[in-house]
């Protein structure tokens, strides 16, 4: 029973676990690049190196400033929902949801092909349009709000769960306690069969009715994705359609810092780092400049099977409001592994209406290599981080 439950929940997409030694790390990173970079300047200007503080009383270093200015902000900010994410009414939609009780306290996320849950991570399909399921189960004690999202070969592509005859580029739904959903939907009917392997991605965004820069340090703003293989009578390798689109690389930080973003040795596990309760300004349209540092190397420890594999390329998609948009002009960047730690930047552009969007970005190690269950592990997710566009 115990082996069936691992595999018919695919996944188990743990969250409540805070990386406190990352955590930690990026701080201490973030202060000494400050402190730096204020010195830097202040040495410019003829001052001593001594010197690490802007305060006018010498009292207060960068760090207890910039403590001091994410305060205010979020007393002169007062808690705000985004009101573009509510969890919607499913009554009218054909999804089963199941008893499973709340012993083990987690949360399960995963999908599969055809009627009955049968474990595979590379789907047969004669059509796109088969009915396929994702599930999620909620076996803690609280409310979760999801917003599910589906991606084909890395853009996102409308569904239509059953039970309704539009199409939709989302669900957000609020798993109740100790329950287990399955979700049977169709692909957009555009989509065509073909020769060669297709990647499905699924993603689910726990909390997305809430900002992340009103959470702070260690938020549990929590999100989770997963890549299925799907083809259509075929065993031709898959070829993603697309030209490689890398990061841009630098050498060294900038001066502005719109996120810090760390890795493990060995993997790709980047934490993007703004600070609580301190969100990116920017104007309505504005072409808004990240920064990303990636530890792109080695192999990656599948801790359910013990297996590693290597990393060859990765792929990023971002999302800003969890909508899909372009990174530097391209739908996704694609970029080769790294033998170091890679250091680069993207673009975006900023949306012409002001307010308060959460960016988040989905790493996915080699995107076209063939899936089995060794390597069947959730994505690499960044921590979100809110734009907040204001009028000129």
């Amino acid at each position: 029973m115990k082996a069936k439950k691992k595999y018919s929940t695919v996944v188990k997409a743990v969250l409540f676990i805070l990386a406190m030694s990352l955590t930690f790390v990026l701080g201490w990173f973030l202060m000494i690049r400050t402190e730096n970079e204020t010195s830097h300047h202040l040495l410019e200007a003829g001052g001593s190196e001594e010197i690490v503080s802007t305060s006018t009383d010498g009292s207060l270093s960068v760090v207890d400033e910039s403590w001091d200015w994410i305060q205010q902000w979020l007393v002169d900010n007062e808690f705000q929902m985004n009101e573009r994410r509510t969890a919607e009414n499913i009554d009218h939609l054909e999804i089963t949801r199941t008893y499973k009780g709340t012993e083990n306290y987690e949360i399960g996320f995963g999908g599969f092909a055809g009627e009955y849950d049968d474990f595979t991570v590379s789907w047969s399909l004669d059509h796109p349009q088969e009915r396929l399921n994702i599930r999620l189960s909620n076996e803690t004690s609280d409310y979760y709000p999801v917003l599910l999202k589906l991606f084909y070969n890395y853009e996102t592509v409308n569904f239509r769960i059953v039970g309704e005859d539009d199409y939709r580029s989302e669900l957000f739904i609020e798993l109740s306690p100790g329950y287990e959903y399955i979700i049977p939907f169709h692909l957009d009917s555009t989509l065509e069969a073909h020769v060669g392997y297709s990647k499905l991605t699924m993603a689910a965004f726990f909390d997305s009715d809430q900002y992340s820069v009103f959470h702070g340090w260690g938020h549990y703003l929590d999100a989770a994705a997963l890549t299925a293989e799907i083809s259509y009578e075929s065993d031709e390798q898959f070829v993603l359609d697309r030209v490689q689109h890398p990061l841009e690389e630098r050498p060294e930080f900038g001066n502005t810092v719109p996120l810090i973003t760390m890795g493990t040795p060995g993997g790709i596990t980047p934490d993007y780092f703004l600070g609580p309760g301190r969100p990116r300004q920017v104007y309505p349209g504005e072409e808004l400049e990240i920064e990303v540092l990636l530890n792109v190397r080695g192999s990656v420890w599948n801790p359910d099977t013990g297996e590693r594999k290597e990393v060859e390329d990765f792929l990023m998609i971002g999302l800003l409001d969890f909508e899909q948009i372009e990174l530097s002009e391209s739908p996704f960047l694609w970029s080769s592994a790294s033998l170091v730690p890679l250091f680069g930047y993207f673009t975006i552009e900023a949306p012409t209406e002001p307010g308060l969007y959460d960016f988040i970005a989905i790493i996915v190690e080699n995107p076209t290599g063939g899936m089995t269950e060794d390597n069947f592990i959730p994505h690499e997710m960044s921590n979100r981080f809110t734009i907040e566009v204001i009028g000129n």
